[in-house]
């Protein structure tokens, strides 16, 4: 299969995943996880080098956001728990 077929067929899943979505009210994301199943194995789908790259990268800056929020938050919390809660006078 070419590569503009993969990325037509996976946009049409993506489509689809969307849609299905609204209706039901589910994550997109669970839809487009199982579709991507399913479409994969129906169609044995290869994945290109291009398409790789892009969830690596994508992942890899989803990652790196996660990290640098969980830190953003963690400061926030040590900086609420340094302030006394009552003070008594």
């Amino acid at each position: 299969m070419s590569d503009i077929a993969v990325a037509a067929l996976l946009a049409g899943t993506i489509l689809v995943a969307s849609t299905v979505s609204v209706e039901i009210g589910l994550s997109v994301a669970l839809i487009e996880l199982f579709g991507g199943f399913v479409v994969g194995n129906a169609f044995s789908v290869d994945v290109p080098s291009w398409l790789s790259f892009v969830g690596s990268d994508s992942s890899n800056r989803a990652f790196t956001k996660a990290v640098e929020l969980a830190g953003v938050a963690h400061e926030r919390v040590a900086e609420h728990a340094a302030r006394p809660v009552m003070t008594v006078r």
